[in-house]
């Protein structure tokens, strides 16, 4: 298990370097060299401490230290007073200068971990838009959302604790070495009781780490599906009074997140505490050693000053290297679903743009040859052995039993699904061949389609209409002439501010035959060959139905419509009806 973690850490690692743009890889890269620059200056910090506590104690002992002594040879220094002000203040300009530069790494870290997460988590949301329509059947929402809108910043804090951690690392090298110079036997003696002190405590809490890794990512999940579930039921939940239950089931989720969260935290600024205790105690002890029996050439005091100023340095680097740490493993499930979800399908790399602006251009007719179709995660074929031919401009009624497959068949028709076995071909262009992806993705730009329930954005009326087309300015004109059209022009035109009245949040507002009303507005406004209607007017009275029924007849005949219902009296006016049994496609007397 334990090497299972290192080895996940690490290639997560890698994985996330990857997908490093090239001037991004340029930031890091210039990022590990300040690094540099702030560990040199660290050490030059505690290399330069010797002299300036030496001359403020001592002033004519400097000439001892063999390193000042070859200095002042070079720049020809016979006395104290002559150099005492001039290494204050470099002493001071080193310190200024180390300080200035930490704080532009710490800035410069948060902002290149922000910069990756922003385009982690916008080429996460856009995989997820650009995912087969099959695949967003078999998705969880609930895993999605939380891998999008929390996941990803557990990536940017672990990239963030990433940098935190080479930098403590770079910086506690230079300053181990600089305490080298100083004294090699307790300079070593000091790193062994503290490095050993933190590897203890990390893989003593190991194991408490792997579960509060696992209840971090399940109680997240877990939590956003609660949400989600009580928003869509809320009527059930208020009918039922059933909102202590679904609190009672929400708080049990949240006591387990926070009391994870809270342990970690625990666990990372705890031992610290321990550490800082235990420093006092070793400082105390190896002061009373060098007094006793230290033959240094430096003053005890100086020697003290420099141990003393030395830990005040890396025990913040080394608590700083073990909270990295432990983040990072705390972490790992949800870095990973956040890594898998990008390698996810999404475009092919050879679309060409122009499939998003340019429309299939559709003349002749829609062929379905042998058409067999099951989904992924079942043995049973939905549809079986469809053999049909439609014709452009031609009204088409599908009619079924609840289940019988009709919403699963148009979604053949407009692409959404790829059939298991057989061919959709448009004229002569065979959009069930992988490499027609591109004249697949214009043929789905050039249908609208009114689904049962139709998607509300909370916007004004005009921007539902015409959601479609939002990069471009709306046409109010054709938006009155649709809303129109679609029996909903009255009731827009009685709102406080017409169509620029705003629609709650799942259109809260409206009733459920005034959504299906919008939607078809907004089906006709988008001005494609194709529109299919999906129960579209199931909601609507017999005499709305009946009114929009007749204005889609009055629609131009290149527009070739097809219209799925329950209702037979609802296709009066097609010019085809097909049954949808048994998994076959009948064609019925009209």
């Amino acid at each position: 298990m334990k090497k299972n973690k290192s080895s996940r850490i690490f290639l997560n690692s890698l994985r996330i370097f990857r997908y490093l743009s090239k001037k991004m890889q340029k930031r890091l890269i210039f990022l590990l060299i300040s690094m540099l620059a702030n560990a040199f200056f660290e050490f030059l910090t505690i290399a330069s401490i010797v002299p300036f506590l030496t001359i403020l104690s001592e002033p004519d002992k400097i000439f001892d230290i063999p390193f000042s002594q070859r200095l002042f040879n070079l720049l020809n220094i016979q006395d104290s007073d002559q150099f005492m002000l001039p290494f204050i203040l470099l002493f001071l300009v080193i310190i200024i200068t180390s300080g200035s530069i930490r704080i532009f790494n710490l800035w410069y870290s948060c902002k290149f971990s922000a910069n990756v997460g922003e385009k982690i988590t916008v080429k996460a949301f856009n995989n997820f838009l650009h995912l087969p329509y099959e695949k967003h059947l078999e998705l969880n929402s609930s895993e999605v959302i939380s891998i999008i809108g929390t996941y990803t910043d557990y990536m940017v804090t672990e990239i963030y604790e990433y940098l935190r951690i080479i930098t403590a690392f770079v910086i506690s090298i230079f300053l181990i070495i600089s305490f080298l110079f100083v004294d090699v036997e307790i300079a070593l003696i000091t790193m062994l009781i503290f490095i050993s002190s933190y590897l203890a405590m990390f893989f003593m809490f190991r194991k408490d780490l792997n579960k509060i890794e696992q209840v971090i990512a399940e109680s997240n999940i877990k939590q956003v599906k609660l949400m989600q579930e009580s928003a869509g039921s809320i009527r059930d939940i208020i009918l039922d009074r059933n909102q202590n239950l679904i609190s009672n089931l929400f708080k049990v989720e949240n006591k387990r997140y926070r009391d994870a969260i809270s342990n970690l935290t625990f666990l990372q600024a705890g031992p610290r505490i321990y550490i800082e205790v235990f420093a006092l105690i070793i400082v105390t002890g190896i002061s009373f050693y060098i007094v006793s029996f230290n033959k240094s050439i430096l003053n005890p005091i100086t020697l003290i000053g420099v141990i003393a100023i030395t830990g005040q340095k890396l025990l913040p680097l080394f608590q700083q290297i073990y909270v990295g740490v432990l983040s990072c493993n705390s972490t790992q499930l949800a870095v990973s679903a956040v890594l898998d979800f990008l390698q996810t399908s999404s475009n092919p790399d050879d679309l060409d743009e122009s499939s998003y602006t340019e429309r299939f251009s559709f003349k002749e007719k829609i062929t379905l040859k042998n058409i067999y179709f099951k989904y992924n995660n079942s043995d049973k074929y939905i549809l079986e052995g469809i053999n049909s031919i439609f014709y452009k401009g031609e009204r088409i009624g599908i009619i079924g039993k609840t289940g019988s497959g009709k919403s699963t068949f148009i979604d053949l028709i407009m692409g959404l699904l790829k059939p298991t076995e057989g061919e959709l071909i448009v004229d002569q262009v065979n959009l069930s061949d992988k490499n027609n992806y591109n004249f697949l993705e214009q043929w789905r730009y050039n249908i609208s389609h009114v689904p049962q329930e139709v998607f509300l954005i909370n916007n004004s009326f005009s921007k539902n209409i015409g959601l479609t087309s939002l990069e471009k300015e709306i046409d109010l004109a054709r938006i009155k002439k649709v809303a129109d059209i679609s029996k909903i022009s009255t009731f827009i035109e009685k709102q406080p501010y017409s169509y620029e009245s705003i629609i709650n949040e799942k259109g809260s507002n409206l009733s459920g035959g005034q959504k299906q009303r919008i939607g078809i507005a907004r089906a006709l406004y988008k001005n494609s060959d194709l529109l299919f209607l999906d129960e579209a007017t199931s909601a609507l009275d017999r005499n709305t139905e009946k009114l929009i029924v007749e204005s889609i007849k009055s629609l131009s005949k290149k527009l070739t419509i097809f219209i799925v219902t329950h209702k037979k009296e609802t296709l009066k006016n097609c010019d085809r009806i097909f049954e949808i049994k048994d998994s076959k496609l009948i064609e019925l007397k009209n």
